[in-house]
């Protein structure tokens, strides 16, 4: 049995890559906010206007990988690796015939989605085509994100961080010379020309097309042929199990239903938010992407904690489960605290990166320090989702979360945003964070969740599929 010392120091040393990768996301997504901010704030409310119907649909297959990834981390633990490796090429298929199916109902809808979600005039055709372009980065984003799953759950946390790193940096290069014209910039004596297309918003959409299909080629090579654990031998030959996508679809539903409803509400929160002024949208999602410096750590932490909980969960070893489910709930509350701190002292510093227009910074400012005292019991519902769901327990998380954004948010936005405006909004979203977080600590206390997986789910026994 390792010491508490032991078990903080193996989560430490498995969820820092993660929380590495996460924060590299977020710089990609600031760099990005802040480059369309200082194009103007008509373009950077077009971008967020359709950010969170881009959440939705790229959400979908994220759902449908987290069932197949939990179900290979647990193979792992249990010593399965035949099974593991056959499940990661069904997953594979899976995964890109969701996107695919996603990215043609996105071509369907891209043209009326801006004017359904009561955008203005002078925003609709730059969100029109973001969103268009942005979706054919699906099928390669799904990619990448059922690999960094299938990569942690086979126990290699170090590359999938360092490749997600290296997805951002590509996306920030993409996306510089994309987005803006050909400059010449001057230090001194010395001067340097840095060629560009000059492609505004429909640039940074392309950028991230570029970044994400660069890495998929990578990420899909040290799944297949660089990891000891998942490379097939030539011998291996591939059966699809139904049995095997039944569970993963078992997995995946309440959350896809989850993701549906919560991408749904934040859509409805976006549209309150189109009441108020372009300058509120334009806050919104400056401001939401200044907050994922917080939240995006949680959720680094989350990855690599439902990968490490799979794997104890398939090594039947429930007494380490619950001792670890302490630790890394612990830790993670105590790092995003750190972090929320830094954010309500620098939230100043931070729109002003992301926006020249001092009445946006204003409304940004004020949501940041808002939300910052809500941020440590956010990091424990992310965290805390994400070791359940490694457990196998899928269904409680979701019901907790969308009944706490369905029945406490939104009913709490509409009045408040006609009393406070976008700061109404962002009190009743921090209310809603808090009382999410506190019922998901306590359902992760209540230990149900270590008995969601069932032995026979770990082998092929029964179905002739056993190894």
């Amino acid at each position: 049995m390792p010491s508490a010392g032991l078990l903080l120091r193996m989560t430490a040393l498995m969820v820092i890559p993660g929380i590495l990768a996460q924060i590299g996301s977020v710089f990609m997504q600031y760099i990005d906010a802040s480059m369309v901010g200082h194009l103007g704030s008509a373009q950077a409310a077009s971008v967020g206007l359709v950010s969170s119907s881009i959440w939705l649909l790229c959400g979908l297959g994220i759902c449908l990988n987290v069932g197949h990834y939990v179900q290979i981390s647990q193979f792992v633990g249990a010593g399965q690796l035949q099974l593991a490796r056959n499940l990661v090429r069904q997953s594979y298929l899976t995964s890109m015939a969701v996107s695919l199916f996603i990215l043609l109902g996105a071509c369907l809808i891209s043209d009326r989605l801006p004017h359904m979600l009561g955008g203005d005039e002078e925003i609709c055709a730059d969100a029109s085509v973001y969103f268009l372009i942005y979706c054919f980065s699906v099928p390669f984003m799904q990619v990448n994100m059922l690999s960094t799953g299938i990569l942690q759950g086979a126990g290699s946390m170090k590359l999938p961080g360092a490749l997600n790193i290296l997805r951002c940096l590509l996306d920030v290069v993409f996306n510089f010379l994309l987005i803006f014209d050909t400059a010449t910039y001057r230090a001194g004596a010395f001067e340097l020309t840095v060629p560009g297309f000059g492609m505004g918003v429909a640039g940074a959409a392309l950028g991230t097309v570029l970044a994400e299909f660069s890495i998929a080629v990578f990420m899909v090579l040290a799944v297949t042929k660089f990891n000891p654990r998942l490379r097939a031998a030539p011998e291996e030959r591939f059966a699809w199990r139904w049995r095997h996508f039944s569970r993963a679809a078992r997995l995946a539903l309440p959350m896809g239903f989850e993701h549906c409803l919560i991408c749904f509400a934040m859509v409805v929160s976006v549209v309150i938010v189109a009441t108020l002024n372009s300058d509120s949208v334009a806050a919104h999602s400056f401001a939401i992407t200044a907050e994922s410096f917080c939240y995006m750590i949680a959720y680094g932490i989350s990855s690599s904690a439902s990968a490490m909980m799979g794997q104890t969960i398939g090594a039947q070893r429930r007494d380490i489960a619950r001792r670890l489910a302490r630790t890394v709930v612990t830790f993670g509350v105590v790092v995003v605290g750190l972090a929320s701190v830094l954010m309500y002292v620098a939230a100043p510093g931070m729109m002003a990166i992301l926006t020249p227009d001092q009445t946006i910074q204003n409304y940004g400012v004020t949501a940041l320090r808002t939300v910052a005292w809500a941020e440590p019991l956010f990091a424990a519902s992310i965290v805390a989702s994400g070791l359940l769901r490694g457990a196998g327990d899928t269904l409680g998380p979701s019901v907790i979360s969308c009944s706490c954004m369905w029945l406490i948010r939104l009913p709490l936005s509409f009045p408040l945003a006609w009393a406070l405006g976008l700061y109404g909004v962002w009190v009743a979203m921090s209310i809603q964070l808090c009382i999410t977080g506190a019922l998901l600590l306590l359902r992760l206390k209540r230990g149900k969740w270590l008995y969601c997986t069932k032995k026979e789910e770990l082998s092929g026994e029964g179905t002739g599929e056993g190894i």
